[in-house]
């Protein structure tokens, strides 16, 4: 793909920065798009030492946000680093993409944050049938997890308690 295309599709998939898109694959109900991580180098989670050195990858397949009515697939290819520090215990770490999905999670942040919307304003079933209209696919317990992930706060403390002097029989 020439630049103009790169920059068109980055900004149309709103990736970060760090990932540049390599391919597209589109189908009549389906999106899946090529990406990587274009930096040189990744910080160790243990200890946080950046390391260069590549011990190999692999693909990771993400759901994302649709595209235009299709299900929008992101192939990622990932790099797994070997960690130069001697003390650290994890030798070998893969780089790790904050901005665009969590570790081990199976869709992008942006789609969560959509099924976790979703989830509330329907009340989580409701949403399994409206989501393939959607050009996406989540199950009801699927909402039913993004709800119960979402932190809430504690009640303030009560301040002022008013007490009434009304029964609906006096003894």
């Amino acid at each position: 793909m020439g630049s103009v295309d790169t920059e068109l599709l980055s900004s149309l998939f709103l990736l970060p920065d760090t990932i540049a898109i390599e391919a597209v694959y589109p189908t009549t109900a389906h999106l899946t798009v090529q990406a990587a991580c274009i930096l040189k180098s990744a910080a160790c989670p243990l200890c946080q030492h950046f390391s260069e050195r590549i011990h190999g990858s692999y693909e990771r397949a993400v759901a994302d946000v649709p595209c235009g009515g299709r299900r929008v697939t992101l192939t990622l290819m990932v790099r797994k680093f070997v960690c130069g520090t001697q003390e650290c215990p994890r030798k070998i770490f893969t780089e790790r993409l904050p901005a665009l999905v969590q570790s081990y999670a199976r869709m992008t942040n942006r789609l969560n944050e959509v099924l976790q919307t979703l989830g509330f304003a329907t009340c989580g079933e409701l949403g399994e049938r409206l989501v393939p209209k959607l050009g996406m696919c989540a199950s009801g317990p699927t909402f039913l997890r993004r709800m119960r992930a979402v932190s809430v706060l504690p009640p303030e403390s009560v301040h002022i308690l008013g007490i009434d002097d009304w029964a609906w029989k006096k003894v």
